[in-house]
């Protein structure tokens, strides 16, 4: 054990720290409520096999696929089968979150045993190793629900190095790794045909790869179209084709010219120093995978967001270690002076383009949701509340918490047609625009006369029976009308951002160089006299010294001024400003934000109540 870890122990412990970290962060978003679809959906799937009904999908309209659905009318992935009963380990996709994080991180350890077999150095093995577990991309696809394509990396990996060292588990990680979704298997076949070349081994690699186009071919034109309603691969819808672009050539432009579609391409090449280019025939599996990528219409997927860098990320990274195994070639015999400027530079372009990658990746913190811990554990507990077998309508925010029951229809527009409905109130409704969900909410569901009584509401989430007594609609609007969201207002200066940590994810934004100015002002409100605690929920950087904003409550079109607070040094994130303002009736009130210096802040909303 001691030799073990002499040699492995900094391999292992970034591993460790890694599927720690990653099941930590998930399952933080999770408990947050700010997971969301895919989530649901493979643990609605998941429950359903369990159940005896295969892998449906029980959740209705999201996206194109506006009806429930087999999985596998959708993607093939056989590895469900060995998912589903670990999935029943937690009452909820806990489970899926934490084998997810230990996938991705055990893909190091294949990584680093491959790297030492392409460079014939032990110690580049464990750098790669590392080098995979410090992947922009690969964090940016781990931290946005569950994916089966999270098992790639690992099995991709542990096929290669087994197959370089003449193990006959390789056949073993070929099959996972084509189980893991329909399209690996020809990537697959293109990569053991190359290995196979390469090592001297042709009539096995040549076997493998005949086999996974059997696969694939037999997955792509029976099993998918066998499990779907409409005969083909549910997914084909999102297919770029000449004719939906306009003709052949508006279809190459969109494909090959758009920017959006390089640049996270670069950013991933970038990160690995852009050794994939040395690696010859290898490169072409990741090449293919890009192409598939972008010949679809969704912009998530063409543009390598959320989760598909787990199906590109692994290519490449195999391509770069081919490429590192070129470099190693060509330095033997070379003089001491070239090695160390081979390494030099090499470890510089690896560390630029993994700063790059960072910088300009989502923050770990955005990513794992924000929001009151109390609130959200006595959120959770509503969700818990409401029957299992009941039909109940969900906003698709609140979907991985509701998951498993035979029908969950998505509240995708403001309307309802069964018996529960469970929604937010603190604007994550995705994907219809807030103000409309806002307008509803208030206007038909909290309405005297609604069909829908109010069960039971926090904070964060109401809840609603057909035909449940109405008497406490009345009190949740009045105080749901006393919140205004900042890109609400009125602005002279600043810009509307999405933020991850602001309700609705939409916050108001003044930067150091913006023009003084009012950033918030306006929506005169009506308010009879008394005392009231006026909230500004906001987060600012700027001097210690000196006042960057007024936050002010006037009254009478701004001619009197109730209550003000300066704004000066740094917040620490959002914070709460609270005023407290006597109003005496006479005029309309208003709560207003105004730049006075050079400073950043971002408001999200402001919030009143009245003290007596």
């Amino acid at each position: 054990m001691i030799t073990f870890l002499r040699r492995h122990g900094l391999l292992v412990g970034v591993m460790v720290i890694t599927a720690v970290a990653l099941a930590v962060i998930t399952l933080t978003r999770h408990l947050q409520i700010a997971s969301a679809f895919d989530l649901a959906l493979f643990d609605s799937a998941l429950w359903s096999f369990r159940h005896g009904n295969g892998f449906h999908v029980t959740l209705g309209c999201v996206n194109t696929l506006t009806y429930p659905h087999d999985f596998f009318g959708e993607h093939f992935a056989p590895i469900m089968y060995l998912l589903a009963w670990p999935a029943a380990l937690t009452s909820g996709p806990q489970a899926l979150l934490v084998l997810q994080a230990l996938a991705i991180a055990a893909a190091a350890w294949p990584a680093a045993v491959l790297a030492r077999r392409m460079t014939g150095s032990a110690a580049l093995g464990t750098l790669a190793g590392c080098v995979w577990l410090a992947q922009p991309s690969l964090w940016h696809a781990a931290l946005y629900d569950f994916h089966v394509e999270a098992f790639e990396p690992l099995f991709l990996f542990a096929f290669a190095a087994a197959f370089l060292a003449g193990n006959r588990w390789n056949w073993l990680w070929a099959v996972l790794y084509w189980a893991c979704k329909e399209d690996a298997p020809i990537y697959f076949a293109v990569i053991a045909t190359i290995l196979g070349w390469h090592s001297g081994r042709r009539t096995e690699g040549t076997v493998l790869a005949a086999l996974a186009l059997i696969y694939a071919w037999a997955a792509w034109f029976y099993i998918i179209p066998a499990f779907s309603i409409t005969g083909q691969p549910l997914h084909m819808s999102r297919l770029l084709t000449p004719k939906n672009c306009g003709g052949l050539w508006s279809w190459f432009v969109t494909i090959a010219c758009d920017n959006e579609r390089w640049m996270p391409f670069l950013q991933i090449l970038r990160a690995m120093a852009f050794l994939p280019l040395l690696a010859g025939a290898l490169v072409l599996p990741a090449g293919m995978s890009l192409g598939v990528m972008w010949l679809s219409a969704n912009n998530y997927q063409s543009g390598l967001a959320v989760h598909y860098p787990l199906t590109f990320t692994p290519l490449l990274f195999l391509a770069a270690l081919a490429g590192a195994g070129q470099v190693v070639r060509w330095m033997q015999g070379r003089s001491r002076r070239a090695h160390q400027a081979v390494c030099a530079l090499s470890i510089a372009l690896l560390l630029a383009g993994l700063y790059f990658g960072w910088s300009q990746a989502p923050s770990l913190t955005a990513a794992s949701g924000s929001g009151n811990p109390h609130v959200l554990r006595e959120s959770r507990a509503l969700l818990e509340c409401i029957p299992p077998d009941v039909p109940l309508t969900a906003a698709l925010s609140l979907a991985p918490h509701l998951a498993r029951r035979p029908q969950l229809p998505l509240l995708l527009s403001p309307s309802c047609e069964t018996e529960w409905l469970a929604t937010r109130l603190d604007g994550e409704t995705y994907p219809f625009p807030n103000d409309e969900h806002f307008d509803w909410l208030i206007g038909t569901m909290l309405a005297t006369n609604s069909d829908y009584g109010l069960v039971a509401e926090n904070d964060v989430v109401a809840i609603f029976r057909r035909g449940a007594p109405t008497t406490a609609n009345a009190a949740l609007a009045f105080r749901l009308e006393h919140t205004i969201r900042a890109t609400e207002f009125h602005h002279q200066t600043g810009t509307r951002i999405n933020d991850d940590q602001a309700g609705g994810g939409l916050a108001w934004r003044c930067k150091p160089q913006d023009s003084d100015g009012f950033f918030i002002f306006g929506n005169y409100r009506d308010l009879p006299a008394g005392d009231y605690e006026i909230t500004f929920r906001l987060r600012g950087t700027g001097s210690t010294n000196l006042p960057y904003a007024r936050l002010d409550v006037s009254e009478n079109d701004g001619r009197f001024i109730r209550a003000e607070h300066l704004l000066a040094g740094d917040t620490g994130g959002y914070r709460e400003i609270k005023l407290l303002a006597r109003l005496t009736g006479v005029g309309t009130a208003e709560f207003r934000g105004l730049k006075i210096g050079p400073g950043e802040i971002v408001v999200e909303r402001v919030s009143w109540r009245r003290l007596n």
